[in-house]
């Protein structure tokens, strides 16, 4: 009973660790957005750089804001936020709270990965190809 006990114990402490590490670990999005007209002509009327406001959000979802920028041309969108969120639910968490304001026609987002991350990912695809058989194989 002894030894199961031990082996239970080291594997907790060597795992556990390692979960709580990768859990915390930030992942980044790009969210692209658009203004409505209502906000465009409230913006105008007092000017302001939205920084702070959306930094503050995402800080209280456990996130930060990395780049805010804006589209001088006022195309598809009206520019885009870089921002790096514990995982999914929490940048959905900081949608619904911006898309609940009502000033915006549109938010895409999409989460993104560095080079060196999507080296990793790729890395891991193909120890995977050795046990995947493509259907009708």
């Amino acid at each position: 009973m002894r030894p199961i006990l031990l082996a239970l114990t080291v594997t907790c402490a060597l795992v556990l660790p390692a979960a709580a590490q990768q859990s915390s670990s930030l992942h980044r999005y790009v969210t692209l957005f658009k203004f409505t007209d209502q906000a465009v002509k409230s913006l105008t009327e007092n000017p302001q750089d939205r920084t702070a406001a959306v930094s503050k959000t995402a800080e209280q979802f456990g996130g930060k804001l990395e780049s805010l920028f804006l589209f001088p041309d006022s195309g598809e969108f009206d520019g885009l936020a870089i921002m790096q969120m514990p995982g999914d639910a929490a940048m959905e968490e900081v949608n619904l709270v911006i898309r609940s304001s009502g000033s915006f026609t549109r938010l895409q987002v999409t989460p993104v990965l560095t080079p060196a991350e999507f080296k990793t990912m790729l890395e891991a695809a193909k120890q995977g190809t050795t046990s995947y058989a493509p259907p009708g194989k």
